[in-house]
């Protein structure tokens, strides 16, 4: 087996990767050894991590990266959901836990088994990556109770009659989220740019409104005004989304 390759993080005022060698890790219990084929980076949060790397670790040398997929090379004996040569893509604990063997940025990496999944072959490893955030980052905001605490999906949903208005659909989140509304049986409203009409719609997205037009917020009040909307989901934090949110809200 290859040699395990790294992208350190040395210090807490480094703003680039150190390249670098790492231990060939040995799965325990539970876990299985991925080796790696695609990791996904989300620029925004990418950039605002190097800004607060000294506050959000305190462990060095370190290695960064949560969303990765891959090829199992080897499990644990106790492993019955994995084998070797299966593709599969798969969350990391966090990188506070200031534990590096999990981390996505390397070569060769451990993972749990409850943290994995596998992908079919017509998913390429690139497409799977993204879609570990998107799925559990959705999930959680549609039905954890502490955020809107919707029902689990149903294998036959039944129409709710309410709706959900989805701000900037087009992430791979809002994609999910949007999917996974209409599994529970919810109205889809979204914004997007106008080229991106015809990709919300496949989603499922019933009313789709181009957020850079100069009537945007009129146009989803009129359009909500006698519908029972029962939340919005903002996908990306911009000011400027919270400011024409704010002006939808204050019209209802």
């Amino acid at each position: 087996m290859s040699q395990n390759c790294t992208a350190w993080i040395i210090t807490a005022r480094t703003k680039s990767f150190i390249i670098g060698e790492a231990p060939l890790y040995k799965p325990r219990k539970g876990e299985i050894l991925i080796r790696n084929h695609a990791v996904a980076v989300i620029s925004d949060c990418f950039n605002m991590l190097f800004n607060l790397i000294g506050l959000y670790l305190n462990t060095f040398s370190f290695i960064l990266g949560r969303d990765a997929a891959g090829m199992v090379v080897d499990i644990n004996k106790d492993v019955t959901q994995f084998h070797r040569d299966q593709r599969v893509i798969r969350h990391l604990y966090s990188s506070k836990s200031g534990n590096s063997i999990y981390t996505a940025y390397q070569l060769f990496f451990l993972a749990s088994q409850t943290l994995a999944v596998s992908i079919l072959f017509y998913i390429s490893f690139e497409q799977g990556a993204v879609l570990l955030l998107a799925i559990s980052t959705s999930a959680a905001d549609l039905y954890l109770l502490e955020y809107l605490n919707l029902l689990l999906p149903s294998d036959t949903p039944k129409s709710l009659e309410k709706i959900l208005l989805v701000w900037s659909s087009t992430s791979s989140i809002g994609a999910i989220v949007i999917q996974l509304a209409i599994i529970f049986g919810l109205y889809v409203i979204t914004t997007v740019s106008h080229a991106n009409y015809e990709f919300v719609r496949s989603l499922g997205a019933a009313d789709i409104f181009d957020y850079q037009s100069p009537t945007v917020i009129i146009d989803i009040v009129m359009r909500l005004r006698h519908m029972d909307l029962c939340n919005v989901y903002n996908t990306i934090s911009k000011n400027k989304n919270f400011i024409q949110l704010a002006a939808i809200a204050q019209r209802l």
